[in-house]
């Protein structure tokens, strides 16, 4: 093969780099705008300006009532040195709350302490979980 021409196999290959990027691109399930970060998503709400829970994804972390107190967990002997208490919480199942309960983790590398997740109410009918996270 000669520098500087193109040979139909590597048309062939370009084209379909170039329709698996297209592919890639058109599969997502919110449209491009560069001017749009994950922080400003606003998600679509009720009549009553509650957030409805459209995505799949976000099942458990919309709820219509406040939620229990936490339990208060008896927590079995840590299995080594390195492992982290996660607490318990609790998750919406669209009709009721659901509790998990907690155990020990291995933190992932890099991270040494867990921020348990918490209820926000923002709305007068209307909580949001937010997930904890390693630290």
């Amino acid at each position: 093969m000669q520098r500087g021409r193109s040979s139909p196999q590597r048309a062939m290959q370009l084209l379909a780099v170039a329709s698996m990027v297209g592919a890639a691109a058109c599969a997502s399930h919110r449209p491009y705008d560069r001017n749009t970060s994950q922080s400003r998503y606003e998600p679509r709400r009720d009549a009553n300006g509650d957030v409805v829970n459209e995505r799949h994804d976000d099942a458990g972390r919309y709820a219509h009532r406040a939620p229990p107190p936490d339990r208060a967990e008896p927590q079995p002997a840590q299995p080594g040195p390195q492992y982290v208490w996660v607490p318990g919480h609790y998750s919406w199942d669209g009709s009721d709350y659901q509790w998990h309960s907690g155990d020990w983790e291995m933190p992932p590398n890099g991270y040494h302490s867990w921020r348990p997740g918490h209820w926000d109410q923002t709305g007068p009918n209307n909580w949001v979980y937010t997930e904890g996270q390693w630290q």
